[in-house]
């Protein structure tokens, strides 16, 4: 219910109607954290099949009060974010980091990736895949044929779950 953008108080209301039990926020939020660790462990060295073209675009978010960038990379076939940043900045350096991230959690390395118009990707690109070639195509606007929608769409999402956690308040 949490990752279907419940709050954790909803949550807590909702187990405690379905289970005649009274729960709170704070018991769901230590299991969501100790469930995630299990998985985020569990998971940590499984590599994922992906598709031919990848894409990525970054969003600002504030964490206690603060301007973060959070860069995404996606696979466009099968929609699994395969790296998730959070940067102070949008340099080459941290779109490499974050290509790296992707590049490392992926069984095959894209053909393409598409982002935004924003330069550093271009060299985050290129520092990330040495040894293999990967096109890296800057999208033409959200309406164009060559376009970064899928990534927009993603941050969308992000954007919808900060809002109901009414914004990061720490890292």
């Amino acid at each position: 219910m949490y990752f279907d953008r419940l709050s954790y108080r909803r949550v807590a209301e909702n187990i405690g109607e379905y289970f005649h039990r009274p729960t709170i926020a704070t018991s769901v939020y230590n299991w969501v954290r100790q469930e995630t660790e299990k998985a985020k462990n569990a998971l940590a060295h499984t590599k994922v099949g992906t598709g031919p073209e990848w894409v990525a675009d970054g969003m600002q978010v504030s964490v206690g009060g603060e301007k973060y960038w959070v860069l995404n990379v996606m696979d466009s076939d099968t929609r699994f974010i395969l790296a998730a940043y959070l940067s102070k900045d949008r340099t080459a350096k941290a779109t490499a980091t974050t290509m790296a991230i992707a590049r490392d959690r992926a069984y095959n390395s894209p053909v393409e990736i598409k982002t935004d118009g924003l330069r550093s990707y271009q060299q985050g690109v290129k520092t990330a895949f040495p040894t293999r070639p990967v096109t890296h195509v800057v999208s033409k606007g959200i309406r164009a044929i060559i376009s970064n929608n899928m990534s927009e769409r993603l941050q969308g999402t992000l954007r919808d779950r900060d809002k109901t956690l009414r914004g990061i308040k720490h890292l």
